[in-house]
């Protein structure tokens, strides 16, 4: 729910999906937001992730990239 300016490629990560059998694989960018960020379609909210969010709350996609942020010094 809103527009970005891709600053950079960050990687690409792979797993098995959390809610349904399969595989889930992720592109991630860096970006800059172009106004505030809204929920829409299949997300039912928005949460800002630190060190010291509630990883059960994450997907098993975002518990490979969220220690990865970290690990580079982003988070």
């Amino acid at each position: 729910g809103t527009d970005i300016d891709i600053t950079s490629f960050y990687g690409e990560f792979v797993t098995e999906a959390t809610l349904t059998k399969g595989m889930v694989k992720l592109r991630a960018y860096f970006c800059r937001p172009k106004n505030e960020p809204k929920p829409c379609n299949e997300i039912e909210e928005l949460a800002w992730v630190d060190t010291s969010f509630d990883s059960s709350r994450l997907g098993n996609i975002l518990k490979i990239v969220v220690p990865k942020l970290e690990r580079d010094g982003h988070i």
